[in-house]
C-alpha cells in the first residue's frame, strides 16, 4: 500500500515537473516569435522610408536635406537591431545609410545618398523580412535557422 502511494506521488511529481517545463519552454518560444515579428515590422517600416527618401532625392527641389526623413528609423531602431543577428552586413549598410542622411540633415555633409543605393537597401530589407516571416510561420523556431541550426 505504501509503495503504491509512493509511486503515485512520485508519478504526480514527475508529471507536474514535465508539464511545467514544457509550458515554460513553449512560452519562451512564443516570446521569441513575438520578438522576431517585431523585427519584421521594423524592417518593413525602415524599407519603406528608404524608398521614400530615394524618391525625394530623385524629385530634387528646395530644402531637400530637410525633407529627407529619419523619423521611422529613430522610432524603429530598437526592434530593427534584431536584424544584426540575421544579417549583420545588411544591418550595417542600412545604419550607415541613415548615418549619411542624419549628417546631411545636420549640415555636416553636403553629398546626397544615391537613390539607387537606398532603393536597393530597401529591396534587400523587404526580401529579408519576407524570409524571416516565412521562418516564423514554420513554427518551431526561426531563430535556430537564423543561427545556422
Amino acid at each position: 500500500m505504501i509503495e503504491e502511494v509512493s509511486a503515485a506521488v512520485v508519478g504526480a511529481l514527475v508529471a507536474g515537473a514535465g508539464t511545467a517545463l514544457g509550458t515554460r519552454w513553449v512560452s519562451g518560444q512564443l516570446d521569441r516569435q513575438r520578438e522576431w515579428r517585431n523585427v519584421v515590422g521594423a524592417m518593413r517600416v525602415v524599407s519603406r522610408e528608404l524608398g521614400e527618401n530615394a524618391a525625394r532625392i530623385e524629385e530634387k527641389g528646395e530644402n531637400l536635406r530637410h525633407r529627407l526623413s529619419i523619423g521611422d528609423w529613430d522610432t524603429m531602431k530598437s526592434p530593427f537591431a534584431g536584424l544584426a543577428a540575421l544579417n549583420r552586413d545588411l544591418w550595417t549598410e542600412v545604419s550607415d545609410a541613415y548615418g549619411h542622411v542624419h549628417e546631411l540633415r545636420g549640415g555636416w555633409r553636403t553629398d546626397l545618398p544615391q537613390p539607387g543605393h537606398l532603393r536597393t537597401l530597401g529591396d534587400r530589407l523587404e526580401a529579408a523580412a519576407n524570409d524571416l516571416e516565412q521562418r516564423i510561420r514554420r513554427f518551431p523556431w526561426p531563430w535556430r535557422a537564423a543561427k545556422g541550426g
